[in-house]
């Protein structure tokens, strides 16, 4: 499954996804030694965009915001 889709399933927003697929990548390349090769590359930045997906959307909900 790409980051794309799985940004988008659970944001619910072909801008948002874009966005975030942008931050999964930033994350990455700022600090390279947490990908740890326990795992595919294509796992770890899932996971990475799983994260910062549940972050944002909790967040929101802290803040009481929707984007839809």
């Amino acid at each position: 499954m790409s980051v794309l889709r799985r940004c988008r399933g659970l944001l619910g927003s072909e801008a948002e996804a874009k966005y975030m697929v942008q931050e999964v990548f930033l994350k990455a390349l700022e600090n390279p030694k947490a990908f740890q090769g326990r795992s595919s590359a294509s796992t770890y930045l899932y996971g990475v965009a799983t994260n910062l997906c549940l972050n944002k959307l909790r967040n929101q909900s802290a803040r009481g915001e929707s984007w839809h």
